[in-house]
């Protein structure tokens, strides 16, 4: 299977420290999603896109701590990642995405480019 230790999260975990951009459409769950961006929490993301991962609210979560740099997310991704484009569209976050903003929004980060397109906002 391919989120496996020898799968795309292994590979992930092994290349984290020179990963600067993923762009990702598959479908992966809530839990996977999850297991995929603690995988990539030492990587000094620039561009992340997840769309039509399935990503849920356990995810946009995670996501939010990490860009915010609270504790959800263990290793403090908001000092790695460098996001200037991020794009989570075609994901039912619901609610959560509100989360995320917040997150965007008060982490200071200096995003180019936001995609949330079809995430079943409020």
């Amino acid at each position: 299977q391919l989120l496996t230790p020898t799968g795309l999260l292994g590979v992930l975990r092994n290349n984290a420290s020179t990963l600067r951009e993923l762009r990702l459409c598959t479908i992966l769950g809530d839990q996977a999603g999850v297991l995929l961006l603690h995988a990539l929490r030492e990587a000094p993301l620039e561009a992340l896109a997840l769309e039509r991962c399935s990503l849920g609210p356990n995810s946009a979560r995670y996501l939010a701590a990490a860009v915010a740099g609270g504790p959800g997310a263990s290793g403090n991704a908001a000092q790695r990642w460098r996001l200037r484009s991020l794009s989570v569209s075609l994901n039912p976050l619901r609610d959560d995405a509100v989360t995320l903003l917040e997150a965007l929004q008060s982490g200071g980060r200096c995003l180019r480019e936001l995609r949330l397109r079809g995430c079943e906002l409020p």
